[in-house]
């Protein structure tokens, strides 16, 4: 409460009281404690506060205030907006958006024992379903000395490793794909145009080559324009889980003897066209390659993804393939024949989801294939 003073001037006093018994007597003990300097110091915070949630609301990177139990306390408009979550559905809540927890508990502790975090790499999964590549920043907030928790940021660089991941799939058909058949074309091509005697059966045998060489190039370019335009596509188009489901069954016809095992699911979902596509053409891809062609796929429906683990008896991929899913890079010697992996692993980053290798062989035995549920499309 506050006194007024013999000059008249009011101050801000906490009072305690306490009634005391002495001779007969009834006495109230009241002990008056100025506390001025501590409510100057809190409409100092206050302000401060006031002026920092603007600052933070205003930045155009999204960014988290996190209390030391790991507590959103404030969530500003840009991750509102990356992210699908809207502060009052956030904040008040633990810090949700980590794929990997162990992760987030290891840097959380890293910033609360003083630490900083900068540019390190994680996946956070967004309101949607999709996941996020994300670059993280954090350090810790401090009150008279003391932790008082953390701030960060969680910067989406989804959009540039896609980018870097075209370019690499580009890369390896200009190093490796394109080379190889020019120089065929290039070798046949000298041959006949040397003027030296060449019998009909192998000059037949030449331009064989050499128009197969070219119609290979002509495909090679078309699946590269198509792994380039991926992510444009991203969404576009929609179906529900049944004709996914229904897609992966008649992947067997594609190779004799193979056995595709697909469960029946009752629960429905919708996902993009463009994930289901990409399945399967990886499934079919993975029935040519395996040594044992059986196949046990298991789907699970979560609240913003669906699920489905593909489980092999011997390696799923080439080595160069499942390189580009485990990193999302190739390497130069160790490459598969065309881009149908690349382009599948491109589609299903395109739409948000990812393609995980459960195994860590060169060659996985399971892979773990996660795409977003997306919002039925209104009758109106």
């Amino acid at each position: 409460m506050y006194i007024e003073t013999w000059d008249g001037k009011r101050v801000p006093v906490e009072i305690n009281a306490q009634r005391i018994e002495a001779n007969n007597r009834t006495l109230v003990l009241g002990v008056f404690r100025d506390i001025s300097t501590r409510i100057d110091r809190e409409n100092q915070l206050k302000e401060a506060t006031a002026r920092l949630n603007t600052l933070v609301d205003a930045t155009p990177f999204p960014v988290a205030v996190l209390d030391p139990e790991g507590t959103v306390q404030l969530w500003n408009q840009a991750a509102e907006e990356t992210f699908g979550y809207g502060a009052e559905e956030i904040v008040g809540t633990q810090y949700p958006l980590f794929v990997d927890d162990e992760q987030f508990q290891s840097l959380f502790e890293r910033v609360l024992d003083g630490g900083t975090v900068g540019g390190c790499e994680a996946v956070h999964r967004a309101r949607d379903g999709s996941r996020l590549d994300v670059e993280l920043y954090a350090r810790p907030l401090y009150e008279d000395g003391e932790i008082t928790g953390s701030i960060g940021s969680a910067i989406d660089i989804t959009d540039r490793k896609r980018r870097n991941q075209q370019l690499d799939v580009l890369h390896r058909l200009l190093r490796h794909n394109l080379r190889n058949k020019l120089t065929i074309i290039q070798g046949y091509a000298s041959m006949l145009q040397s003027g030296e005697s060449v019998d009909n059966a192998a000059r037949e045998d030449a331009v064989e080559k050499i128009l197969a060489a070219t119609a290979e190039l002509s495909d090679l370019s078309t699946h590269a324009v198509q792994s380039r335009t991926l992510s444009s596509a991203a969404g576009s188009a929609r179906t529900d889980l049944s004709t996914l489901l229904a897609n992966l069954r008649e992947t067997d016809a594609a190779v004799s003897e193979a056995t595709v095992e697909v469960p029946t699911v009752e629960a429905q979902a919708v996902v993009s066209k463009q994930a289901v596509d990409a399945l399967s053409r990886l499934l079919t891809r993975i029935v040519e390659y395996i040594e044992t062609p059986t196949i046990d796929l298991a789907v699970e429906i979560r609240d913003r993804y669906v699920q489905l683990d593909i489980h092999g008896e011997t390696a799923l991929l080439a080595g160069g393939d499942a390189e580009l899913i485990r990193n999302g890079t190739e390497t130069d010697l160790r490459h598969g024949s065309d881009l149908d992996v690349a382009r599948t692993y491109l589609a299903v980053t395109g739409v948000g989801g990812d393609i995980i290798p459960l195994d860590s062989a060169s060659g996985p035995r399971s892979l773990r294939v996660e795409i977003p549920r997306l919002e039925a499309e209104s009758s109106d």
